[in-house]
């Protein structure tokens, strides 16, 4: 409401009591950006997915019965799902998400490799210290392959 008592217009704001036309935008904003929500989602779909593949292309994984033969409580799904859930924070911490970060390519690929190996490190510390399982080198390996 303006001072005097009638409403403002569409393109009109009120500020502490002044009447402002509102402004327009001169970069329009796209459509398709995600956001950092959409990014994050993104991102733990992507780790998921890697993990899973991961863990089937590794030789001593057994696809029919879900697990590895010399460790029976090994989870594909549980360490696929913390994986995503570090990878997503890590990535968050080096400001992969953000819109507004220079995009330049050797800084841009350092950072991902640097979020692989760091994720994929603390995956596979906290399995061993929760679970008390072991992830096989191989996936290790063909995770960070397909995660950086």
């Amino acid at each position: 409401m303006a001072m005097n008592g009638s409403l403002l217009s569409p393109t009109q704001i009120e500020l502490m009591g002044t009447e402002a036309k509102s402004a327009e935008r001169s970069i329009r904003i796209s459509w398709y950006h995600l956001g950092v929500v959409g990014w994050s989602v993104l991102d733990c779909i992507s780790a998921f997915v890697a993990v899973l593949v991961a863990c089937w292309l590794s030789p001593v994984y057994d696809f029919w019965r879900g697990t590895i033969p010399t460790d029976p409580n090994f989870s594909p799904f549980r360490v696929a799902a913390g994986y995503a859930l570090i990878f997503a924070m890590i990535s968050h911490v080096f400001g992969l998400q953000n819109p507004l970060m220079r995009r330049q390519k050797s800084v841009m690929i350092v950072k991902y490799v640097s979020v692989a190996a760091l994720a994929i490190t603390l995956a596979a510390v906290i399995e061993l210290m929760v679970s008390y399982t072991r992830i096989g080198r191989h996936i290790l390996v063909y995770a960070f392959l397909l995660s950086s």
